[in-house]
């Protein structure tokens, strides 16, 4: 599917993997060779990936491959919406039982840098820590009392 912006503002549409019953069913390929650097075009300016930690193993490594193959070399950017990266940097996926997300958290992730960031702290004294690229970091706390209240107690 392709959809148009404007008279100067074209999008592709694809998938980082080939869908099959066993995507469909288990939410994996099993002996696929696709990359999705072969869906590229030589007047590609940018990637945009949305999403690719449904099945992190899978979906993260194809983002590397499109981003080692086809983004990095050429200098085009690529942008990840809710990739969930930071339980990647975090260990949430131990090294022992996930060996190939423990290699993109050493040769991948220090390639990326978070434009938005929010994580939400919950509990008796909500608060949020928060970035807008190229701005500084903060620690935002939630008044318990009015929730549309915040006040800044930290900033980088």
């Amino acid at each position: 599917m392709d959809a148009t912006f404007g008279s100067d503002c074209n999008f592709r549409m694809g998938y980082l993997t080939k869908q099959s019953a066993a995507w469909a069913v288990l939410g994996m390929n099993f002996g696929n060779k696709f990359q999705p650097s072969d869906l590229v075009k030589p007047d590609d300016k940018m990637f945009v990936v949305a999403y690719p930690s449904f099945n992190p193993r899978e979906e993260l490594s194809a983002t590397r491959q499109l981003w080692d193959a086809a983004a990095a070399p050429a200098d085009r950017p690529l942008i990840i919406f809710n990739g969930e990266l930071d339980r990647l940097r975090g260990g949430y996926y131990p090294g022992l039982f996930f060996p190939e997300l423990a290699k993109l958290t050493v040769e991948f992730l220090p390639n990326v840098e978070a434009a938005y960031y929010i994580h939400n702290f919950k509990g008796t004294r909500p608060g949020v820590l928060f970035r807008a690229y190229p701005g500084p970091w903060q620690v935002l706390r939630r008044s318990p009392i009015d929730p549309e209240a915040t006040q800044c107690v930290w900033s980088s």
